[in-house]
């Protein structure tokens, strides 16, 4: 263009203004305008130029924010308005006046970036967004809460995901952001999302298209762990085979018997595979992982070698689908035994926590924990609530016969039965056929309610599993499943600590005799022993047990004796020293 031929007429005109406006490229246009400016000092019209100028920027800047720009990014998948701002291949700009009411161009971003999807979530009330940004020749997705991407101090947050933000431009790509949203709400996709996996009223997360889960940006390996690979019959085909030993099946039945806990308002347990290196327990728990994703470790199958939060945070994602950890041993050095760590998983709820303004929302879970490990989970000293919640076996054989072609077959097939077996149970009577298994299950063995329901759910899955996928398969059989709960002297407080302390009296026999070197207990009788109170009840302590919670059931049982006023405790006189003593029923033959 050449200025110094132009007359006052041109260079105040109206044409002249709107081709230089045209000029896109920032440093061209800053010159043009340069150069425009000095012609119009030489033809002392500079002060008309820069106040037509002025007017002209006005004028522009409302047609634009009548008729609005729209994105011209490459390989967008929708255009969306957005108002001044020219959204391109170059990224997103808009023009607008310094202090001196020079135009200058103000960057929210320097490559393409657009709002995708609103993913609102129907159970906690609340909203992220997924922002799409071009980068190396393709469209990345972040999504983010809507308070981060609102939030100009927040949002340089996602420089570590990829996207072009920093101090600098922040506070216009959260305008931008804004504003791209809310003059496209109806082009912008909004999604009903979960945080969860699992059942979302009668949807089953992820095997549903009515639903997203909102959580991928937490915990994406976990989620793209529930994938699916390989052929179905070909799975069927080979596990049906394996499904021969009871405790694969078991294990199996565990599993595909998580879902079904919401279903009939059960409570979460655990199972439990141990014994030594060498029986393929680990195999046994990838297979029964493969049901629902990706067995390997590090995807499904966990080690245990993490906190117990971050524990009960994966169980919350998974929500109704079964928790997988590997080596149950790697967790005992933060545990005197694993009886805290059980009660917590099988509550189904995290502890409630304040932040410095409100109440967190608690973590909630209605899974199965199948845990594979060298030794019992529980002990003589655990409580009956822990024991209750325990469905243990023990591997005296190998689980799978040949472990490594195994790893290698569910390695390729994985995933393929869950999502089936999630369309089987929607004509399936799954209350009724909890309820009859409780039934037969109480009616044929000596167990708790609690031990009875968690393996009803096991065999109710069990059946369930064979009518789906093993068709030739006869469903298991309370006299089959038997052996592995336990009875109700296993489980109440009152008989095992009765049984530990005679065993405690009987080791310390000592010290019930007179003229004898040793601190005095108390008397040793034909069929009873008198017993200082004090003594018994630090005895019974270090068994785990509390003298107090267990007496009127022992003396319910007639093994304590009330003295004649009723007391659990007699104030009376061994070798000439007076203190309480209980009196129980013993027989030191």
């Amino acid at each position: 263009m050449e200025y110094s031929n132009m007359t006052k007429e041109e260079i105040i005109g109206m044409q002249f203004f709107e081709s230089i406006y045209a000029i896109k490229e920032e440093n061209s246009r800053q010159y043009a305008l340069s150069m425009a400016e000095q012609r119009a000092r030489e033809l002392h019209v500079s002060r008309q130029f820069c106040k037509g100028w002025q007017t002209f920027l006005r004028s522009k800047a409302k047609t634009v924010s009548v008729a609005g720009n729209q994105t011209k990014f490459p390989m967008q998948p929708f255009a969306l308005h957005v108002g001044d701002w020219i959204a391109d291949a170059d990224g997103v700009k808009r023009m607008a006046q310094d202090r001196n009411g020079n135009l200058k161009t103000e960057y929210a971003s320097h490559m393409p970036v657009m709002p995708l999807e609103i993913l609102q979530n129907t159970e906690e009330g609340t909203e992220k967004i997924r922002i799409g940004f071009y980068k190396y020749g393709q469209w990345n997705k972040i999504l983010v809460p809507r308070s981060l991407a609102a939030s100009k101090v927040k949002i340089v947050e996602l420089a570590d995901r990829g996207l072009d933000v920093t101090s600098d431009n922040a506070r216009l790509l959260v305008k931008y952001l804004s504003e791209a949203t809310a003059l496209n709400m109806d082009t912008i996709p909004v999604i009903k999302s979960c945080r969860h996996m699992g059942w979302a009223g009668k949807a089953f997360l992820p095997y549903t298209g009515d639903m997203r889960l909102d959580s991928e940006s937490q915990f994406q390996d976990l989620i793209a762990s529930v994938s699916s690979r390989g052929d179905l019959q070909e799975w069927i085909d080979y596990t049906g085979e394996m499904r021969k030993n009871i405790a694969l099946r078991l294990v199996m039945g565990a599993s595909f018997a998580s879902p079904l806990i919401a279903r009939v308002n059960a409570l979460p347990f655990v199972f439990h595979l141990w014994g030594g290196t060498g029986f393929g327990k680990t195999v046994g728990l990838m297979t029964a992982a493969s049901i629902w994703g990706d067995p390997r470790p590090g995807r499904l199958t966990r080690t245990m070698n993490m906190t117990v939060n971050s524990m009960m945070q994966m169980a919350s994602v998974l929500r109704n689908l079964p928790f997988f950890g590997d080596e149950l041993q790697t967790i005992k050095s933060r545990f005197e035994n694993y009886d805290r760590l059980v009660m917590q998983v099988t509550e189904g709820i995290n502890r409630g926590r304040m932040t410095d303004t409100a109440l967190q929302q608690q973590m909630t879970w209605e899974n199965a924990f199948i845990f594979t490990g060298e030794e019992p989970c529980t002990q003589n000293v655990s409580g009956g609530g822990v024991k209750n919640r325990v469905i243990e076996i023990e591997c005296a054989d190998n689980v799978v016969k040949d472990g490594n072609s195994a790893v290698n077959f569910i390695n390729r097939n994985y995933g393929l039965a869950g999502p089936e077996y999630i369309k089987f149970l929607s004509d399936c009577s799954i209350q009724e056929l909890f309820d009859t298994k409780v039934k037969e299950i109480l009616d044929g063995t000596g167990t708790s309610e609690k031990q009875a329901m968690a393996m009803a759910l096991i065999m109710a899955a069990d059946e369930l599993t064979g009518l789906a996928f093993y068709p030739d398969e006869a469903p298991l059989t309370v006299e089959e499943v038997k052996p592995f709960l336990k009875v109700q002297d296993d489980i109440d407080p009152a008989e095992r600590s009765y049984r530990e302390i005679v065993g405690v009296i009987m080791e310390h026999e000592v010290n019930f005799k007179p003229d004898v070197n040793t601190a005095r207990w108390g008397r040793m009788g034909t069929d009873s022993v008198l017993i200082n109170k004090f003594v018994l009840s630090r005895e019974l302590q270090s068994l785990g047990f509390n003298f107090d919670a267990v007496k009127k059931k022992w003396a319910e049982k007639g093994y304590l004796v009330k003295s004649t006023s009723g007391r659990y405790a007699n104030y009376t006189k061994v070798d000439n020293a007076k203190d309480y003593y209980v009196r129980l029923k013993f027989d030191a033959a």
